[in-house]
C-alpha cells in the first residue's frame, strides 16, 4: 500500500509507520531504501512481542538513522523481552491502564533514560484512574506558561491533530483516526489538506463548546485530544467553571 503514496511522501515533515508484523513485510528493503532518500525524519513503530525476535531487522533500521519505537503493554512477558533489548537505542512507549501498571512501568524503566520512553495512559472504562491521574486542575492549567501565540493557536486549530494525515492499510486517509475518512491514497495531498481544514472534527476541533466555553481558562487548556473522543467528555478537568 505504501508504494501508492511514495510520490507524496516527500511533501511531509515527519513520517511515522506502524507495522503489525514487520517480519512479514516482504518489500521492507525497497521501502527503507526509498525512505532514506527523503529529508523527513522517519519513525518505525513495532509491538514489543515481535521486537526481540526481529531485533536484527530493527538494528538495520537504526543503522539507517530511523527512530525505532517499541509499543509495550504491561504483562508478565514484558520484563524478559526488554532485558534482551535494553542495551539498544530503541525508544519505548508504555501503555498503562491503572496505577499498578504505572508502578510496574517505573520499575521496568529504571535502566532507561527519560528521553527514551514515554508513559501513555489508555482508556478502558477506567474513568477513576483518568480523573485521579490524567485530568487537569486549575494549577496545572495556570502553570502551562503559554505565550500569546500558543493561546491564539488554540482558538484556531487543534494543536494535537493539526498537520497529521493517517493512512490505513485499506487506503483510506484520516485527519484523526477517531473521525471519518477524508479521502483515500488516490487523492492528492493538496485535496486531503483542504478536506482536513474543512472538517471541524479534526484539525479544527477546538474548545468552542460547553462546558469549556463557560470557563475563563479554556484557551489555556491543551487542545482536545483523542481522550475526549473516547471518553465522551469535552472537558477532561477537575475544575468548576471559572
Amino acid at each position: 500500500m505504501l508504494f501508492y503514496i511514495y510520490k507524496s511522501l516527500n511533501q511531509f515533515n515527519n513520517i511515522n509507520i506502524v507495522f503489525s508484523n514487520i517480519s512479514n513485510y516482504f518489500d521492507l528493503q525497497i521501502l527503507t531504501d526509498y525512505l532514506k532518500t527523503l529529508q523527513a525524519p522517519v519513525t518505525i513503530y513495532v509491538h514489543y512481542s515481535e521486537a526481540a525476535v526481529n531485533s536484527n531487522v530493527l538494528d538495520k533500521l537504526l543503522i539507517e538513522n530511523f527512530t525505532v519505537k517499541i509499543i509495550c503493554e504491561i504483562d508478565k512477558d514484558l520484563n524478559g523481552i526488554l532485558s534482551l533489548l535494553k542495551d539498544k537505542p530503541y525508544q519505548y512507549s508504555f501503555l498503562i491502564k491503572n496505577e499498578e501498571e504505572y508502578a510496574i512501568c517505573e520499575q521496568i524503566a529504571e535502566n532507561l533514560t527519560a528521553e527514551n520512553y514515554a508513559v501513555i495512559p489508555v482508556f478502558d472504562n477506567n474513568l477513576q484512574f483518568f480523573e485521579d491521574n490524567v485530568f487537569l486542575d486549575k494549577d496545572d492549567v495556570l502553570a502551562s506558561g503559554l505565550g500569546k501565540r500558543e493561546i491564539f493557536a488554540h482558538q484556531a486549530v487543534n494543536t494535537n491533530f493539526f498537520g497529521d494525515l493517517i493512512v490505513l492499510p485499506d487506503g483510506k486517509v484520516y485527519a484523526n483516526i477517531n473521525g471519518k475518512p477524508i479521502g483515500t491514497i488516490e487523492n492528492s495531498v493538496y485535496d486531503l489538506i483542504i478536506q482536513a481544514l474543512d472538517d471541524n472534527n479534526s484539525w479544527r476541533f477546538i474548545r468552542n463548546e460547553k462546558p469549556c466555553t463557560d470557563c475563563l481558562l479554556h484557551w489555556l487548556c491543551p487542545s482536545p485530544s483523542n481522550y475526549e473522543r473516547v471518553i465522551g467528555k469535552m472537558n477532561l478537568c477537575n475544575m468548576k467553571q471559572e
